[in-house]
């Protein structure tokens, strides 16, 4: 058994231009573009999980940025609650069915885990509710040691990655796009797009900019206040279903816009 580390960890991301843009339904709709950047906190990457095989048939789950005791996923029925995610773990056992770990349906846990268990640790140094994308960047980072452990061998393509943290939020029931994981998955500042027609991809164009111009020009300042991203998330869809005239013509001047700031990027204006 190999009880060396796997580990994943990831910067946080700014948006710069064009969020709204890339959320279900919405995107499906309208071909979504954003400009984000992924950013340290303090020169180093604030999101991170890491996990390992353990000789004990269970799922073993320590937040090291809380004071939650360790939890233990010995069966299927300690999933059942994964749809909540104002409790504790949530997020993972999210992930845990939606990068295809575990299958809800499928056999018994020990079945499904075969001769070993797993131990997973997460870590944010970044306050809740920040608003820099932490929970789907957290989800990127669980769902890529979950598929490393379970074939070491696999390379991991970010398309697959960014689909698979959508899919992950919606059990989740928090929903949200998918500009978070591209911002924070693919270093530095870059355009994520989605097409909008049969066959929906998510693509993205790292831009050429000037770092030390942004990093004279920006302070990042924490004001204290949290917000469930989830509650913001269902009066802008729902207005936006309702077609508010006020909504579908900020989505279309955020999606042209992001054009425009890539330009701006590029040219340092």
């Amino acid at each position: 058994m190999n009880l060396n580390w796997t580990v994943a960890s990831c910067p946080a991301r700014i948006d710069l231009f064009g969020g709204w843009t890339d959320t279900p339904p919405i995107c499906y709709s309208i071909e979504g573009a954003v400009v984000n950047a992924a950013i340290t906190i303090n020169e180093k990457h604030p999101i991170t999980a890491k996990g390992r095989r353990i000789p004990q048939k269970v799922i073993k789950l320590i937040e090291e940025d809380s004071q939650n005791p360790a939890q233990f996923i010995r069966s299927l029925k300690d999933l059942e609650n994964y749809r909540d995610p104002s409790l504790p773990g949530a997020l993972f056992k999210a992930c845990l069915i939606g990068s295809g770990f575990v299958n809800p349906s499928g056999p018994l846990l020990e079945l499904q885990l075969q001769s070993t268990g797993i131990e997973i640790r997460t870590c944010s140094e970044l306050p809740h509710g920040s608003g820099l994308g932490t929970s789907s960047i957290l989800a990127s980072c669980i769902i890529a040691v979950l598929w490393k452990l379970k074939n070491s061998k696999i390379t991991i393509e970010n398309e697959k990655l960014f689909h698979t943290v959508l899919k992950t939020e919606e059990l989740l029931t928090t929903g949200g796009g998918w500009q978070d994981q591209v911002g924070g998955v693919v270093g530095g500042v870059k355009i994520g797009r989605c097409s909008n027609g049969s066959s929906f991809r998510i693509t993205y164009e790292k831009i050429d900019s000037n770092i030390s111009l942004l990093n004279e020009n920006l302070k990042l300042i924490y004001t204290g206040k949290t917000r469930l991203a989830k509650n913001l998330l269902e009066t802008v869809l729902q207005n936006w279903q309702n077609g508010e005239p006020e909504v579908t013509s900020a989505l279309e001047e955020l999606r042209l816009g992001s054009v425009e700031c890539v330009r701006a990027l590029q040219t340092g204006s």
